[in-house]
């Protein structure tokens, strides 16, 4: 039981190799718009290409692991996602560098609904949200690096420096490859439980369809500070491309830290109450932000919002879980994936409101997103967790 505990750990390192690159695109934009003269956007088109392609697959991954064990799927999304970012700075060509950030986005897509998967299987009632905020705060550690590595490797390098981003997948797939029996006989071991037990678990489709409006519209707000922090903090107060990175990087941090507190908390003090005060914390912070002059003002708040925000991650994961316990994958899928999709597609509405209006303009639609983000987890169903 304890080796299985322990995947937690493995899957979050993942986690953590395959979000560098998601964080990374959005840190890639200025250079891109420098070097080839992108309006908004266009270069926020890229965020939506990566995304779609994520996340319209992820679901699919999802229903399609609750069915069939997919041994290999995370590896090879692994190496697909960092691929994909890796080849962005060797090509000029618009398309081609769409192409490259699909693939990568296609990677995330394999990875993530099958990695929370092996998460929920090696873990308990009693810990589920912990297990779940050790996973994400792998991902949040990974976003918070990805503009640290742009700025560090394409920041002295040129774009060619991308290359560095397909050095940990490469690494974490073979420390994978050594654990794949323990993992298939895992999910084996735990869908003949599921099997034996299934009538007396009901999936409850209203309270997850209720949930997913939560996330999507936070999915707004989180892909609107990821692609557009950088470059605000560029245009309003005048940092440079690289100090702005190092800002999104810390922005990342915060949210990070506050991820891996949010599990315990919840399995503590309850998934929908953690849900509900992260969120009605985070709205107003937005709208404050909005009338903040101050440059160490705007950043503290900022980092507040991402820790609010992210506050809520790991929760709503395993309150998706439970609404679909007989479809675990698919919860996963729609949650880590989906709502990604929601949230690129309108990076490029928030970029068009920046080309009409101006950035600033933008941040007034994500504040406006962020209070219906916060009322809509009042709406939100509490679940009782047999422990």
């Amino acid at each position: 039981m304890k080796k299985a505990e322990n995947l937690k750990y493995l899957m979050g390192l993942g986690h953590f190799c395959s979000d560098i690159n998601q964080s990374a695109l959005g840190a890639m934009l200025p250079f891109f718009i420098a070097s080839y003269h992108y309006d908004y956007a266009t270069a926020a088109s890229l965020v939506t290409a990566t995304n779609l392609a994520s996340s319209l697959i992820q679901p699919l991954i999802g229903r399609l692991s609750d069915k069939k064990e997919l041994p290999y799927v995370i590896p090879l999304g692994l190496l697909l996602a960092g691929g994909g970012m890796s080849l962005t700075g060797f090509i000029t060509n618009y398309y081609l560098i769409l192409v490259c950030v699909m693939i990568s986005g296609i990677g995330a897509a394999l990875f993530h609904p099958s990695a929370a998967r092996i998460v929920n299987y090696a873990s308990n009632a009693k810990n589920r949200a912990k297990s779940i905020s050790i996973f994400s705060f792998g991902g949040n550690v990974g976003f918070a690096v990805g503009p640290i590595l742009v700025a560090v490797f394409v920041g002295n390098f040129g774009l060619k420096g991308t290359l560095v981003f397909i050095i940990p997948q490469i690494l974490l797939t073979l420390l994978y490859l050594k654990k794949g029996k323990f993992i298939k006989a895992l999910e084996g071991n735990h869908k003949k439980q599921i099997s034996q037990k299934t009538s007396a678990l009901k999936d409850d489709l209203g309270a997850f369809i209720r949930l997913c409006v939560c996330i999507f519209s936070r999915s707004i707000v989180a892909f609107g500070f990821s692609a557009f922090f950088s470059i605000y903090l560029i245009k309003i107060f005048g940092l440079s491309k690289e100090a702005a990175n190092v800002n999104l990087s810390m922005f990342f941090a915060a949210g990070a830290i506050s991820t891996l507190f949010g599990g315990a908390l919840a399995d503590r003090y309850g998934l929908v109450r953690l849900i509900k005060i992260s969120l009605s914390i985070a709205a107003p912070l937005v709208v404050l932000m909005l009338f903040i002059d101050s440059y160490a003002l705007f950043l503290a708040a900022s980092m507040c919002v991402s820790a609010c925000i992210s506050l809520s991650f790991s929760p709503s994961i395993a309150l998706a879980q439970l609404y679909l316990p007989n479809q675990i994958g698919l919860a996963s899928g729609v949650t880590l994936g989906l709502s990604i999709t929601i949230g690129g597609i309108f990076a490029t509405v928030i970029g068009k409101i920046a080309d009409i209006f101006s950035l600033t303009h933008s941040f007034y639609f994500i504040a406006a997103v962020s209070l219906i983000c916060a009322v809509s987890s009042y709406f939100l169903k509490p679940v009782i967790i047999n422990k």
